[in-house]
Parts: C-alpha cells; structure tokens; sequence
C-alpha cells in the first residue's frame, strides 16, 4: 500500500482540468485512494482553502457552497483518507455548506459544540448565544 501523507489542495484542483499536465497523476493518486490502494491526510487547512479555490475555476459545479461540499465531502469520506476529527470536519463543512458563515466559524461552532466548550466572537450572529462568551 502507497502512503501519500498530507495531501495538499493543489491536487484535487489539478484534477478538475482536462489540459492541465499534472492531471494523470493527481488523477492515478485519486483513483488509488479511491481503490484502498493508497492512504492519505486529509487537514482542515485544505478543507478550508478548498471552500475558497473551487469557486475561482468558474466550473458550474462549484457555483454553490453545496457543489463545493460535495465534492470535498467526496474526498474526505473515503476510507483511505485519515483525518484528525472526520466528523467534526464534515459537520463543519456541511454547516458552512448551508451559506450561514464563513468556513472558521463553521469550524469553530462544531469544535465548541461537539467538545462541551464555548467560544468567543464579536460575530454575534454566526453563533448560538450560548456558545459565544463575547456578549457581555
């Protein structure tokens, strides 16, 4: 079994490309990983500039926040891909997915939520009152 480590975003945007010379192997590296040939790192970092990259191909598919989930989701879901929290990933990824906030507080509501925590924001209206400490 092939182990690729952290995989960095420049692959699964590589992979969207018919022309793009890197695609045959971003796209062998995939179909490993798709086929439980392969293991790879999946980081929240990637997720996160993912949300922001993919619309910036104009690709329809990435038109809405739910094109850009699904298609990360796709990733992460496998079970050759680790990550540190998978479901707290995806939890956050599909609340970002509904449009409400921005990606990091997507995030950060999760971590709060699915941790027992709290957290403090200025951004009273992207959290729940009782997660955020900010209000005074």
């Amino acid at each position: 079994m092939v182990e690729y480590g952290w995989l960095d975003t420049a692959l699964f945007i590589h992979l969207l490309f018919q022309n793009d010379r890197l695609r045959p192997r971003c796209r062998e590296i995939v179909h490993q990983l798709e086929t439980d040939e392969a293991t790879g790192w999946f980081d929240v970092l990637v997720i996160h500039e993912l949300t922001y990259s993919l619309p910036r191909t104009k690709l329809p598919q990435f038109a809405t926040r739910q094109g850009i989930a699904d298609y990360i989701r796709g990733f992460v879901e496998l079970d050759s891909v680790q990550a540190e929290s998978k479901d707290e990933l995806l939890e956050g990824l599909e609340l970002w997915a509904q449009g409400r906030v921005s990606f990091t507080d997507a995030r950060l509501a999760v971590l709060a939520r699915q941790r027992g925590m709290v957290l403090c924001s200025p951004n009273e209206k992207d959290f729940e009152a009782e997660l955020n400490t900010f209000p005074g």
